[in-house]
């Protein structure tokens, strides 16, 4: 196990130790890496929906059903009545389904009530509610959700999940979720621990505005190890921090000791060594990856310091010089940056 956690990038022993986390209830996380993995359900949702959108289509909404409206919104209500079928709808339902899309907020929320709509637009409640439902089953899954929680309901319905405390979940405790009060739901819904975090886990993988579906974040270098000079000494460390500490859960700890049932008490002792082999992976990989890093320093010094050029130098070498094999070395070079003034890759800084 410790070669695998050795070529691993921090990015990917997070992704790594998040999966266990989720399906090991021996393994315990930090509050403030549990408060991110919660945060992640709620990484691009805003509070505060504008209640002003339906005043302003007031103004004379007859004669604006037909104006050409700026790129963004005529792409979006292209988008929504190019995925409806013809032949189907009449006249009237055809300018309704055009104009619930140009209610659509920035996330692709459908905020308002049909009450208020039908009094604005001038058009049957009744038909309106019809369309909506119909809007509500196009692509992509989620959008003209009232809110969030209705968001990530139509997305589950999606996907064919069936299991009704998932959907309270999703319905009426969310912002227990968001708060960190994650004891108080598992009381409430009677289901475990390690049940909660696997419903958040598929949860948070889920798209909270439907509308930003196609967009991606812009992608930063997050480099493996950080490195700076003290006076004439080096100093690394692994830029980890941000993933947060995980141990043994205490509860199950203590809970193991009054098992009586064997075929649960195998499933705990198994889920505990794994749990055991896995934080001390974690460890030697840091000790390990370190030892090879302070290595390289040396070697390439008037490089790092000086600007001058890389001395020629093998990964057999350093496992020479470290005393660990070939293969723990080319582990730890594999697709690490460290970070010294700039960010380079680890790889880089061999000639081999």
């Amino acid at each position: 196990m410790v070669n695998s956690f050795l070529a691993y990038t921090n990015q990917e022993l997070d992704a790594f130790m998040q999966t266990e986390y989720l399906e090991n209830p021996l393994l315990e996380t930090s509050m403030e890496r549990q408060e991110e993995t919660i945060q992640s359900l709620e990484k691009f949702y805003e509070n505060g929906i504008a209640e002003d959108g339906i005043e302003d289509r007031e103004e004379d909404e007859e004669d604006r059903r037909g104006d050409v409206r700026a790129k963004e919104q005529g792409t979006i209500e292209n988008m929504v009545l190019e995925q409806l079928p013809h032949g189907v709808y009449d006249k009237e339902e055809w300018n309704i389904f055009r104009y619930l899309s140009k209610c659509l907020d920035d996330h692709g929320f459908f905020p308002f009530e049909t009450a208020d709509i039908a009094k604005v637009s001038g058009y049957p409640e009744e038909k309106i509610e019809l369309c909506l439902e119909e809007l509500k089953k196009l692509e992509p899954a989620g959008i003209f959700a009232k809110d969030l929680s209705e968001c990530l309901m139509l997305q589950l319905q999606r996907m064919g999940e069936e299991d009704e405390k998932l959907y309270q979940i999703a319905e009426k405790y969310l912002e227990e979720i968001f708060q960190g009060h994650i004891s108080s739901v598992t009381r409430i819904l009677h289901i475990s621990t390690a049940k909660a975090k696997e419903y958040m886990h598929l949860l948070s993988t889920l798209n909270p505005r439907p509308l930003m579906s196609g967009n991606k974040e812009t992608q930063y270098l997050l480099p493996d190890i950080l490195v700076i000079r003290e006076g004439n000494h080096w100093k690394a460390e692994l830029n980890d921090k941000w993933m947060g500490e995980y141990y043994l859960n205490e509860d199950y700890l203590r809970m193991m000791e009054d098992v009586k049932d064997e075929e649960l008490k195998t499933y705990f002792t198994e889920k505990l060594r794994r749990a055991e082999d896995m934080l001390d992976g974690v460890k030697r990989r840091r000790e390990t990856i370190l030892k090879v890093v302070y290595a390289v320093l040396e070697h390439q010094k008037e490089h790092l310091l000086h600007k001058k050029p890389l001395v020629p130098m093998t990964q057999d070498e350093i496992a020479a010089k470290t005393k660990l094999s070939l293969e723990m070395v080319t582990c730890v070079v594999k697709g690490k940056y460290l970070q010294y003034h700039s960010t380079i890759l680890l790889k880089d800084l061999f000639s081999d």
